[in-house]
């Protein structure tokens, strides 16, 4: 599991986070806070959100917002958006195998604030990896 440690607010409403996936996997993201959650594909690889590669939008689900699903291999962004007044988050993404377990790295880093800018997070691997992060 990969934890992120957020804030939107008012002047910072959006944070991206862009992942890639090698082969098809299920994943799960989470946010333990009121938030709105997006999960978009960039199909075409543009690195532009385009309408018709929205692969699921939570902005309507009971807190707390999660999406659990299997992916195909390609880049993707989890988008956090502020739903209403200066809110902290922690949004986790846990690529599932029940074989690994174990922390091995910790980096310290901002979510961008544009698809253009986001924190490109990598390759969704086995290892669990947190990063914290304070926007502006």
């Amino acid at each position: 599991m990969q934890s992120f440690t957020g804030f939107v607010e008012d002047i910072d409403k959006v944070d991206y986070y862009q992942f890639s996936l090698d082969d098809p996997a299920d994943v799960s993201l989470g946010l333990d806070a009121d938030v709105n959650l997006y999960l978009i594909q960039d199909a075409n690889g543009n690195g532009i959100w385009e309408d018709d590669e929205i692969a699921l939008l939570n902005e309507w689900v009971a807190f707390p917002e999660s999406i659990n699903m299997t992916m195909s291999a390609g880049t993707y962004f989890a988008v956090v958006e502020q739903s209403s007044g200066n809110t902290s988050y922690t949004l986790s993404i846990n690529l599932h195998d029940d074989m690994h377990d174990d922390m091995d790295d910790i980096q310290v880093d901002n979510a961008g604030n544009s698809i253009g800018s986001a924190r490109d997070i990598g390759t969704l691997t086995q290892e669990v990896q947190s990063f914290t992060g304070f926007g502006r």
